[in-house]
């Protein structure tokens, strides 16, 4: 039988999550005896399939995503491995190639004991391919499906376990973005985290991978992402909630039904959790917080886990049911106690704890539980005991204060296997363990730091702002870059032959549209921002071309010209946009809701009107919005899609319920400026409005009750009117325009917002800045007849400030500024 013709088995029954493996019986190609291998989401090769890559033969597929296949190999010297080959298509996009490797080193210095190892990576084959090990258990999901919700002590560690690898993950500069009871494999060591960082490589590159246009699996999103906006490792806290739900209810978090009711869900509902066990209920619930700043960090999570009443017995010696006995090398030396504060030498931040591994106890047919430190922790015969130590009252007591004191310190650091073994402690990253929870404080101080120096001393500030980002990449840390740094031009886009006024980001920020006075508007193939090429150019019949703007899920593609015509585009194969309709006597402006359904346009009429685009080659007139006294020059729909802004000549701007569309309701008129509202923006959750006018200004509304608007704070330009306003997805950056540049602030206090600086490059006046949805880029458009790409992405920022050598602190400059956090080895 040839490596083609494995066969697989029914899955057997049986109450351990173990007893659920099936077997691939396999022959390899010389005829010897089967390997069996355990794992009941094995099938067959089929024929198209290649029998070996690289140096290992391909034996079962595993399963197959949106980066490849993922097939069940071994390596020469027979070991099983699960080997990930790339797309052909993909194989061919080098920026694909470059983020792929970036992963692979990344996803390398996670700890082996948390997730799958990573044995190689080829970039350079015909296939680029990932090799890690395979690990033998069924899925989560497959054991909640077979066996039903976790028992109370089985759940709590399971929960330990997953935030022990995420604390992991997250300490080696990873976001997993796509945690589910699928990516957790119950091996018989413990839980592992799997398939962590892909979804990052394929953002940029690769084809969305769901109908919504968002990466990852909406059961178990953070609102940000259903939101499609950006994504820190605050979305994998809210996951792990998810996760533990499913394990303890049987059922996700937001129950079962299609992708746009639960992303609904996500945004809107409150968590499902009611069947959790008490104690642990009330952490899932801060870790699925709707704000992602509300959520714990991993370690801190780690830590509230360890406060659990039945963890605590399970760490003082309880027995686990899946735990089990490891044989390591002879006894030695235990550690010293490193309590809180205690101080560490940089050689101290690698290695083991102490100066070898700990010991380990031999075999037994006792089970062991999570996190049992007791041969780390135990005195030798004759020490005030008797022989084979103290009390076990006493040894219970003191080990649960060493391991409160020593582990949770350790934690960010370190990746326990908490349903598994009594294993060696190892570190996971550069970074002293203990000053990991400190290393959030030190990051911001030195950021503020760098604020109060930047005008003062503006080396020293870039000094600052650097090493707070290279001690932790907190977001006052990133905001810091940007201010000393400054987004930095990576591509001017030309072609127009007057001045451009609109621009704007598709949903997947892959695309940019450009409207100009030249009377046409141009489409642009962004995504590889450094070399990006002009996909089509729409001419109009006349009129300058004032704004375009993109459907929600990037197919339909409005245009609206100063002869107050708006056009309705079939953009699905961009080189070739299709005219859908033509919509005549409204003005300058457009927006599409979020659902895909409605559109608002603005009217020379004095009102705004909504309309129904089901079908988009004839739009509906649903509603039409009176109140105005004056021309409406600009529409905005809030994050969500329930409420639309209009902004007028009369200097008033207006809120209304939209979300029965046919029914609109007026909420509130904000007043405040003194001339002609040009532009309006929500912030991505929805809770703040910003306006700019033909008065000089910009403006902040706390809309939060929004039938009760506050006024927050009133920016001034001297130089000009601010015609534009835009929001970063992280909430805390906002960009305006108004004269040669685009200025950008820090709204992280909406009542007392200050500068970080500007997109400097334009020639002539900026009369547009958008943010990308992934908050990486930045985009403006000017009357020097060109639109221009930034590189506003921190992680790059500080690469390139890296090169600068007045930048780097020096090791005697880093222990004056941070004496905490032992100086690091490599600059990103």
């Amino acid at each position: 039988m040839s490596a083609r013709e494995g066969q697989v088995p029914a899955g057997g029954g049986g109450r351990g999550f173990a007893d659920r493996a099936a077997t691939v019986a396999v022959t390899t190609p010389d005829g010897s005896v089967p390997w069996d291998v355990a794992n009941s989401r094995a099938t067959p090769l089929l024929d198209s399939d290649p029998v070996t890559v690289g140096t290992y033969q391909l034996v079962a597929r595993l399963g197959q995503g949106g980066m490849g296949i993922v097939y069940l190999g071994r390596s020469r010297d027979g070991r099983p491995v699960a080997v990930k080959v790339v797309r052909t298509d993909l194989a061919r996009q080098p920026e694909f190639l470059a983020r792929f490797r970036r992963e692979a080193e990344v996803a390398q210095r996670v700890a082996r004991f948390c997730t799958a190892e990573v044995l190689e990576v080829d970039v350079e084959a015909d296939r680029p391919y990932l090799v890690t090990e395979f690990i033998d258990g069924p899925t989560l999901a497959d054991a909640i499906a077979a066996n039903g919700p976790m028992a109370e002590a089985d759940l709590e560690r399971l929960a330990i376990s997953v935030a022990a690898a995420l604390t992991a993950i997250h300490a080696a500069g990873m976001i997993h973005r796509d945690l589910k009871p699928s990516n957790v494999l119950l091996s018989r060591l413990g839980p592992r985290v799997i398939d962590f960082g892909i979804a990052r490589a394929m953002d940029s590159t690769t084809s969305l991978t769901t109908s919504t246009g968002l990466i990852g699996t909406p059961a178990f999103m953070a609102p940000e992402q259903a939101r499609g906006a950006l994504v820190t490792a605050a979305a994998d806290i809210f996951a792990w909630g998810g996760v533990v739900t499913f394990a303890g209810t049987g059922i996700g978090p937001f129950g079962k039904a299609t992708t746009p009711v639960l992303l609904y869900r996500a945004v809107h509902e409150a968590p499902k959790i009611d069947g959790l066990p008490d104690g642990l209920r009330s952490i899932v619930a801060k870790t699925m917080s709707k704000e992602p700043a509300d959520r714990p960090t991993a370690s801190d999570l780690y830590q509230s886990l360890l406060g659990l009443s039945n963890v605590d017995e399970a760490v003082r010696g309880e027995a686990g049911p899946t735990a089990v006995t490891v044989v390591t090398d002879p006894p030695v030396k235990p550690p010293a106690r490193m309590d809180a504060g205690a101080s560490r030498t940089p050689s101290d931040s690698v290695g083991s704890v102490g100066s070898a591994n700990p010991a380990m106890p031999p075999p037994s047919d006792d089970i062991l539980s999570p996190l049992d430190l007791s041969p780390l922790d135990r005195p030798a015969p004759g020490r005030g005991y008797p022989e084979g130590g103290e009390p076990k009252q006493q040894q219970r007591q003191r080990r649960g204060r060493w391991q409160r004191r020593t582990v949770v310190s350790l934690v960010a650091s370190l990746c326990a296997v908490a349903v598994a073994v009594t294993a060696t402690l190892m570190f996971v990253t550069h970074k002293d363990p203990a000053s990991v929870p400190e290393s959030i404080e030190v990051s911001r101080r030195l950021a503020s730091e760098a604020a109060a120096a930047s005008t003062t001393q503006p080396q020293l500030a870039r000094q600052l702002a650097l090493a707070a980002y290279r001690v932790e990449p907190t977001e006052e840390a990133q905001r810091s870059l940007i201010e000393n740094f400054g987004g930095v031009e990576i591509n001017t886009l030309v072609g127009h032959t007057e001045r451009v006024i609109g621009v704007r980001f598709s949903p997947n920020g892959r695309m940019l549209v450009t409207g100009s006075d030249d009377s046409t508007v141009r489409l642009w193939d962004i995504s590889n921002p450094m070399a990006t090429r002009p996909l089509a150019v729409i001419p109009g019949d006349s009129g300058t071309f004032l704004q375009g703007g993109f459907s929600a899920d990037g197919r339909l593609l409005s245009t609206s010209t100063d002869d107050h015509i708006v056009r309705l585009w079939d953009i699905s194969v961009p080189e070739r946009p299709r005219s859908l309709a033509v919509l005549r006597d409204v003005n300058n402006s457009v927006a599409f809701a979020v659902g895909g359904k409605t559109m608002a346009t603005a009217g020379t009429d004095n009102t705004a009107k909504l309309w129904d685009i089901t079908d988009p080659h004839q739009p509906r007139l649903a509603a039409t919005l009176v109140g105005h006294t004056d021309w409406v020059n600009t529409v905005a729909f809030s994050p969500d899609g329930r409420m639309l802004a209009t902004g007028s000549h009369d200097r008033t701007i207006r809120l209304w319920d939209v979300s029965t569309p046919t029914r609109p309701t007026p909420l509130a008129i904000l007043n405040g400026h003194e001339n002609a509202v040009l532009g309006l923006a929500f912030r991505p959750d929805g809770r703040i409005l910003g306006s700019t006018s033909a008065d000089r200004s910009a403006r902040l509304w706390d809309i939060a009750t929004p039938t009760e608007p506050k006024m927050l704070y009133t920016f001034t330009d001297r130089s000009d009117w601010v015609s534009s306003v835009a929001f970063r997805v992280d909430l805390h950056l906002m960009g305006t325009t108004a004269r040669k540049a685009a200025r950008l602030w820090d709204i992280s206090d909406p009542r007392n917002p200050r500068p970080v600086g500007g997109l400097l490059g334009h020639t002539a006046t900026v009369r547009r800045v958008q943010f990308s949805p992934d908050g990486t880029l930045a985009a403006t458009s000017g009357d020097d007849n060109t639109a221009r790409l930034w590189d506003i992405d921190p992680a790059h920022i500080a690469k390139r400030a890296c090169t600068d050598p007045t930048a780097v602190m020096s090791e005697a400059e880093w222990e004056r500024h941070a004496p905490q956090i032992p100086y690091p080895s490599r600059c990103p």
